[in-house]
């Protein structure tokens, strides 16, 4: 019932103002009554504050990529930096030590004393202790052990037969 009405009201109010003059403006149409706007006019303002609100959004993406963006190349440099100057360094210590020569490297003492030999599982005893194949020991792997010794390699893949005595 009050939609009816409210139209009834809506239809009263437009008669009245098609009635009234045009041009004579009263203080309580200027205070109390809403702009009336046509459709065009109302589409072009949503159009517009649309865009607008588009175009923030936008804009603060864009400063937030970029703010990023900055502080992202100023770690990179900093990393580079770091690694320029430890690379400085390195070349240096090896500008100083050029004529020097490594020692070779010495590996315990390896004393082979009993090989218990068996297809599947065959083991060594190397200072004091069994060992099978693959294991490691000192750095040195045990690669093969056979029945009369041992094929052994060493970290710079050198490799040496130790025979039983």
């Amino acid at each position: 019932m009050s939609i009816i009405t409210d139209a009834l009201r809506k239809v009263e109010i437009e008669k009245k103002s098609e009635e009234s003059p045009k041009n004579t403006i009263t203080p309580s149409s200027v205070c109390c009554q809403e702009p009336v706007l046509d459709k065009k006019q109302s589409k072009t303002s949503l159009y517009f504050a649309g865009s607008a609100i588009l175009l923030v959004i936008s804009l603060g993406f864009y400063l937030t990529l970029k703010i990023n963006q900055s502080s992202r190349t100023k770690v990179l440099q900093e990393i580079q930096n770091i690694e320029n100057k430890s690379e400085e360094k390195n070349t240096d210590i090896l500008d100083a030590h050029t004529s020097y020569k490594m020692p070779e490297t010495k590996y315990a003492d390896l004393q082979l004393s009993g090989i218990i030999y068996d297809s599947i599982e065959p083991m060594a005893m190397i200072n004091g202790k069994f060992y099978k194949e693959n294991e490691v020991l000192d750095g040195i792997k045990i690669l093969k052990i056979e029945s009369d010794g041992i094929v052994i390699e060493y970290p710079d893949q050198r490799q040496e037969s130790i025979k039983l005595r």
